[in-house]
């Protein structure tokens, strides 16, 4: 199972990738390099249990954070 996020960034940069539980707790971490403009990440969701999961997209100093769900 995977899911896919799309972010958009203003030029080529390292963008790092957070999935937290709702207590706070990270559970994923992942590091790509984007390049400028429309980019996407697989995500996979195998190893999550079923349930609400929060996300955020940081490059340089803008971040995002943004609610998942994941059911198998």
């Amino acid at each position: 199972d995977y899911t896919l996020i799309q972010y958009e960034i203003s030029q080529p940069d390292d963008v790092n990738f957070t999935v937290m539980n709702l207590v706070g707790d990270v559970v994923m971490n992942k590091t790509v390099r984007g390049k400028k403009g429309n980019n996407q990440i697989r995500i996979d969701t195998t190893p999550l249990q079923s349930g609400i999961y929060l996300y955020s997209v940081q490059s340089g100093d803008r971040k995002v954070t943004r609610k998942m769900i994941v059911q198998h």
